[in-house]
């Protein structure tokens, strides 16, 4: 893939909110503005897995991946490349593993943390967070 051949998980079904780094920085910069200080919750609202982010990234990469197995002997094997952005990568090779050693796998797996905003959160308006991926 680059300087590794394959990436080591934990968890790939844990959900989780994949919102933008420039928003949370936004975000972050409009809480310090205000004369005092809160309580606030950045969120988009919306959740997905590890496994369907892992996804994503191959795609931009122009790699297809397929995962195979389940549990700690899922792996993801490459189905198909195109393009020219990761051309160390071939067609059959395992690119995703789990680690059985994780600590996302051996702790207590934290619930989904899906926020629901209630009327008082609402004190500083957030609107137009992006989603990390575009097309979802």
């Amino acid at each position: 893939l680059g300087l590794e051949n394959c990436i080591y998980m934990g968890n790939i079904d844990a959900l989780r909110d994949w919102g933008h780094a420039k928003d949370y920085v936004r975000m972050q910069w409009m809480m310090l503005q205000q004369d005092e200080a809160r309580d606030y919750v950045i969120a988009t609202g919306k959740q997905y897995s590890v496994r369907e982010f892992i996804t994503w990234t191959a795609t931009e990469l122009g790699i297809d991946i397929e995962f195979k197995g389940s549990g700690v002997d899922e792996i993801g094997v490459v189905s198909g490349v195109s393009g020219e952005l990761a051309p160390m990568v071939s067609v059959g090779q395992e690119i995703v593993k789990i680690n059985p050693q994780s600590n996302i796998l051996t702790a207590i797996y934290v619930p989904l943390n899906l926020h629901e905003f209630d009327k008082k959160e609402k004190y500083l308006v957030f609107s137009g967070l992006n989603f990390l991926h575009e097309d979802h």
